[in-house]
């Protein structure tokens, strides 16, 4: 199978998803005391506000279906099981799948660091047999009341808007 072939099943898998937010219990989350990110059983971050709790939002699938945007990053196969858990002792949220082709991990966690420095939700896939998708980040600035800029950079992307941080994904 192709890149082009692996993108276009992991986009039709998507449109055949259903738009709508898993219920907030199913859910974990991960934070690093200035912000958290709500993740959902399929690895999708369906609400985060950045740079602190109370800003304006990046992912809000799960107050918006529509338009609050998400993160998605999944495996491509068709999975029998799947779960999360926190590695011992952190707030680090492994998101597991396991599937007849392999398993596949997404580990995610946000660093406490010194003020001043960079913020980030760190997003790690790793795995055997199982590949994951290409990651589909959508953005929303403040469930799109506010506009904002989209750009693509080396390595990702970034959306910005005027009274906000920018978010380089």
């Amino acid at each position: 199978m192709t890149r082009d072939d692996d993108h276009a099943s992991s986009q039709a898998r998507r449109e055949q998803r259903p738009r709508t937010s898993p219920p907030i219990e199913e859910h974990g989350v991960v934070g690093n005391q200035e912000s958290a990110a709500l993740v959902t059983m399929d690895a999708t971050i369906d609400l985060f506000c950045f740079p602190r709790f109370d800003s304006p939002t990046v992912f809000a699938r799960l107050l918006d279906s529509e338009r609050g945007g998400a993160f998605e990053l999944a495996p491509t196969a068709d999975c029998q099981e799947r779960y999360q858990l926190y590695l011992p002792d952190t707030n680090v949220l492994m998101t597991r799948f396991l599937s007849d082709d392999g398993v596949c991990e997404v580990v995610d966690f946000m660093p406490c660091d010194d003020e001043g420095s960079e913020r980030a939700i760190v997003r790690r896939v790793q795995g055997s047999g199982a590949e994951p998708s290409s990651p589909c980040a959508a953005p929303r600035a403040s469930t799109t009341r506010a506009p904002h800029t989209r750009s693509r950079a080396p390595g990702g992307a970034s959306s910005s808007t005027p009274r906000a941080a920018s978010c380089r994904i």
